[in-house]
């Protein structure tokens, strides 16, 4: 028997606007790791972010369950691919990473992309937050982190937590979790842990690739964007 369960919106509230590219690349790639932890299980969805200035392709993936007599098993398939262009407030959606696939459809605007999967690591939505409190800095895999627990209760008094995670040595990223927190702090958010009354519930976290792009999809992010130009969008 094989379920299908989609974790779409799952961190789409962490996920901030562009800023200016002190950190210094212009192109690279990513990986945004989800972890959903469950009594007994935990789950993980990868997904693959690429970009070029401040233009982004980035996978669209499900999460999917697989029951045999081993027992449950998860795996992620990929959907689809969104071409994201935030200066013209445009994304297009392939259903292959080519050079010669063609758009199954557009969008003309970037928060569209959230209802159909993705995430819109453009916006500037603000967060709000009931307090906020320094932690203790850490060292994971050799890479040191700035710490800082923001609080907020809900209407029925649970307390939801996140702690964010920051690198000052990864300045100015184009994907980062929290753009106001990242501004205050003066260093990228590249983790976010999210508890509930004591629970630790989600992770999401950015594994960097590379800080260049292949050949091949230097050709495809060209190909996608004289795609654009040949056949722009009526707003």
């Amino acid at each position: 028997m094989r379920l299908q369960f989609a974790y779409y919106l799952l961190f789409t509230s962490f996920i901030s606007c562009y800023r200016p590219n002190t950190y210094g690349q212009d192109q690279g790639a990513i990986i945004i790791k989800r972890y959903l932890f469950e009594p007994g299980i935990t789950m993980n969805i990868d997904s693959k972010i690429l970009y070029k200035n401040r233009l982004s392709i980035q996978e669209v993936v499900e999460l999917n369950t697989r029951e045999d007599s081993s027992g449950k098993s998860f795996f992620t398939k990929v959907l689809f691919y969104t071409y994201l262009d935030p200066d013209k407030n445009l994304c297009y959606n392939y259903k292959s990473f080519s050079d010669t696939a063609k758009f199954i459809n557009y969008y003309t605007n970037m928060d569209s992309t959230i209802i159909n999967g993705g995430w819109n690591f453009y916006s500037n939505q603000k967060n709000f937050y009931d307090s906020l409190i320094d932690l203790k800095d850490t060292v994971i895999n050799r890479v040191e982190y700035k710490r800082i627990r923001v609080d907020n209760e809900t209407k029925n008094k649970k307390i939801y937590s996140n702690i964010y995670f920051f690198r000052c040595d990864r300045v100015g990223l184009l994907v980062n979790f929290n753009k106001s927190l990242s501004d205050k702090i003066g260093c990228s958010v590249v983790r976010v842990d999210t508890w509930k009354e004591n629970k630790l519930i989600t992770t999401v976290e950015i594994l960097f690739l590379s800080d260049q792009l292949s050949k091949d999809e230097i050709k495809v992010f060209k190909a996608w964007e004289n795609n654009a130009k040949a056949k722009p969008v009526n707003k």
